[in-house]
């Protein structure tokens, strides 16, 4: 059996998380992913830079630390394996 994968990177994991231009498209994406049983990849960096940019939102005072944080265990929990 042939496995679906689909290997993302951090701008489109950071729209999952954070309400911006593009993320319903990156939801809807997400949640087909999931309908068709794709296996979700991301560099090793993805953690890196998805908590550099929301960072970068905490700094701005566009999110608190506590929800930059809540965001973060979020996107643990899409089961997208890091490797």
């Amino acid at each position: 059996m042939n496995e679906r994968r689909v290997v993302i990177d951090a701008s489109l994991a950071a729209k999952w998380l954070i309400n911006e231009e593009g993320t319903e498209a990156a939801v809807s994406l997400l949640e087909r992913w999931a309908e068709e049983d794709f296996h979700v990849i991301a560099p090793c960096l993805l953690l890196v830079e998805v908590t550099n940019a929301l960072y970068k939102r905490v700094r701005r005072e566009e999110l608190t630390l506590a929800d930059a944080k809540i965001l973060l265990s979020s996107l643990q929990e899409l089961g997208v394996e890091v490797k």
